[in-house]
């Protein structure tokens, strides 16, 4: 164990550096952090995401313009926390070759595509630095050597009492090369996948203030208090890291219920046109059938509009709905 006069010689390491220097085993900041009672984090490089933010847009227009621009990294990033930066990538290029500027903050919106008034989400952009891992990746990383988080939300440090709460969303791919976040949820044709985030213990790393709080606690660490764990938010506003739904599953989940709703309708109020059209001669139900006459009827739908434009998509989760829960996509 490193004596408490001991001067800490980096800002940040990896935990194997940090294990050497406190004397003990990466396993054991593993445990230490698998338990909540320490936060670790992973380090991006320009990693595809959005921010998701506790509060309005104007508070966060106003807090990321009073922010430092981050100058070891090339993009526009500027420190959001102490070990982190973010890019907000909203500049586009009109017609006549001019600048364009999409909004910095958008209000966040739930799976039934209805606005949340207390959160707010950022144009799209790149993340780097150090991000808090959930304790569910540490813990896989624990039991089996290995973890992906691509996907996963991720925590950042609270600088101050102005950093918000909230958290980092990454992108799928198909988001990150379409023009904009929204041009991708609206059909909901692709797939949700993810840049690859393949994590070991090597790659998780730690901060001085963490070592810091170990070295002075110079104590039995499973009596370490949980909770210092460097995720922004106070105690009247926590998450659930556990609980975390990516922005898009939320979306898209709310858009598989409106498809769903709008089948049971038709099928219960125009049985007689659901038994001409949508069943082959086999007495099968033709899903493709299904899918067009949902199509046909806008007004079976919220705001006068099928939130899935593609026959194929809609005839995917008409037949999904329709298999046995163990066949089941997820």
């Amino acid at each position: 164990m490193a004596n408490v006069d001991s001067k800490i010689p980096f800002i940040y390491c990896r935990i194997g550096r940090a294990a050497e220097f406190l004397d003990m085993h990466a396993f054991d900041l593993l445990s230490l952090g698998a338990c909540g009672k320490i936060g670790l984090c992973v380090r991006l490089n320009g990693m595809g995401s959005i921010l998701s933010l506790d509060g309005n847009i104007k508070k966060h227009e106003d807090w990321y313009a009073s922010l430092d621009y981050d100058h070891s990294v090339l993009a526009a990033a500027k420190y959001i926390s102490t070990y982190a930066s973010f890019s907000i990538d909203n500049i586009f290029e009109n017609d006549d070759f001019s600048p364009g500027f999409y909004p910095q903050f958008y209000k966040a919106r739930r799976g039934d595509d209805t606005e949340d008034e207390s959160w707010s989400q950022s144009h799209r952009g790149r993340a780097y630095g150090l991000w808090t891992l959930p304790t569910r990746i540490i813990n896989t990383i624990l039991i089996d050597g290995t973890a992906s988080a691509g996907g996963v939300a991720l925590g950042f440090n609270k600088s101050d009492e102005n950093t918000p709460a909230g958290w980092l969303f990454p992108l799928t791919i198909a988001e990150i090369n379409e023009n904009g976040v929204d041009s991708v949820e609206v059909d909901e044709d692709y797939e949700e996948i993810y840049e690859k985030l393949d994590l070991t213990e090597n790659d998780l790393w730690i901060t001085a203030e963490t070592v810091r709080r170990l070295v002075d606690f110079n104590g039995d660490y499973y009596n370490l208090e949980p909770g210092a764990s460097g995720i922004a938010g106070v105690k009247n506003h926590e998450i659930k890291r556990g609980e975390i739904v990516h922005h898009s599953s939320e979306r898209h989940a709310g858009n598989r219920e409106q498809i769903l709703m709008a089948a049971l309708r038709l099928r219960e109020q125009q049985n007689s046109v659901f038994e001409e059209y949508c069943r082959k001669s086999s007495g099968e139900i033709n899903y493709s059938a299904w899918a067009r006459e949902l199509i046909n009827r806008p007004d079976f739908f919220i705001n006068q509009t099928a939130p899935i434009k593609t026959e194929s998509k809609i005839a995917e989760i008409l037949s999904n709905a329709h298999k046995s829960p163990s066949e089941r996509k997820t």
